[in-house]
């Protein structure tokens, strides 16, 4: 009677047991970049993406999740519409003012915004209280900070792809990116260790403005290092600050390279009489970024960027930037280097 008994009792708590372990298995945690722990679906399968660059690192990692929505840069971008059918995705408008209701109606299973916490703000993020209502909605989002208002380190494009591996299942492929990533970096500094500290070049990186330069609270900072230019900003804590054009002058740098996306280019500093002296404006060592290196946030981007920098600063270095882009392109993205930057 007491085995019966025994028998009776696990009839009934092995199906209740079995429930509540599956009902736990539904969602899992995680850790986004702005440190807060976030519940998830165990498998996503509809996302909202509001920071195009995890568009194209989603491709590379091998993500099979529909993507519902994305911002209006995505469709600007010389590289996603290579890599998704944008006309079977809505656009939802801008990363830092998305459509809020319309993002709700697609009922996704996450989305991914630029954001680094609720006192951290730098103009590209989904506001605090978007994000709030997409939460109140039942909708968890996922937060990407790369190196903006803080010191830039490559740590955090690591940080990067280990969290969309980790949202989407994808920890191997992952890995395997962080490794060839950091393969490249380390043949890069192989390089430049063979260069004299008196023999490299000073750098000056000018954004929106002639006399907006890269400080040191950006991974543009990190990326000229890295290719073993002297940061003439490198003591300004801030990620762009506005100079004097003296200050320029009496830093003389030797290169100057533009944002690819600013609205003047070589002739005009050619042309400035402000910066008749400078050694890059003497010698002609003026370059705007190639507008296929559409954002230093993205991990495989910013390596490009990397290589092309270093090439620029030092074009007898032994640096195939072209080969290695394309073998970069092929593997992760599935096209040509050259046929996407023509």
């Amino acid at each position: 009677m007491k085995r019966m008994s025994v028998f009776l009792l696990l009839l009934f708590v092995l199906p209740y047991c079995s429930c509540v372990s599956f009902h736990e298995e539904k969602e899992r945690k995680i850790v986004d970049m702005a440190g807060r722990e976030i519940s998830i679906p165990l498998k996503v399968n509809r996302v909202v993406v509001l920071n195009s660059e995890a568009m194209s690192l989603m491709k590379a990692l091998k993500v099979d999740a529909e993507i519902v929505g994305a911002t209006d840069y995505a469709f600007l971008n010389p590289v996603i519409p290579k890599l998704y059918d944008m006309n079977k995705i809505p656009n939802l408008g801008p990363g830092n003012r998305p459509n809020i209701e319309a993002i709700i109606s697609l009922k996704p299973d996450l989305v991914i915004a630029y954001y680094c916490g609720e006192s951290t703000r730098y103009g590209y993020e989904i506001p605090v209280e978007d994000l709030k209502r997409l939460e109140s909605a039942g909708i968890p989002v996922v937060g990407i900070c790369i190196a903006v208002t803080k010191a830039a380190d490559f740590e955090d494009y690591n940080r990067q792809i280990r969290l969309m591996g980790d949202t989407f299942g994808k920890e191997r492929e992952a890995e395997e990116l962080i490794y060839h990533l950091e393969e490249i970096r380390e043949e890069i500094s192989r390089l430049i260790g063979e260069i004299p500290i008196e023999k490299r070049v000073k750098v000056v990186y000018t954004w929106s403005e002639q006399n907006r330069i890269a400080g040191n609270s950006t991974i543009t900072h990190a990326i000229i290092e890295m290719a073993g230019g002297i940061n003439i900003g490198r003591h300004i804590s801030q990620p762009y600050a506005t100079v004097s054009h003296e200050f320029i002058v009496d830093s003389n740098p030797d290169v100057w390279i533009i944002w690819r996306s600013a609205r003047y280019g070589k002739d005009d500093l050619l042309s400035n009489p402000a910066f008749s002296n400078v050694e890059a404006v003497k010698e002609g060592r003026i370059y705007k970024e190639p507008e296929i290196l559409f954002s230093s946030w993205e991990p495989i981007i910013a390596h490009i960027h990397i290589l092309w920098h270093t090439k620029t600063y030092y074009p007898d270095l032994p640096v195939d930037y072209e080969g290695i882009a394309n073998e970069l392109f092929e593997l992760y993205y599935g096209i040509k280097y050259p046929q996407v930057s023509k």
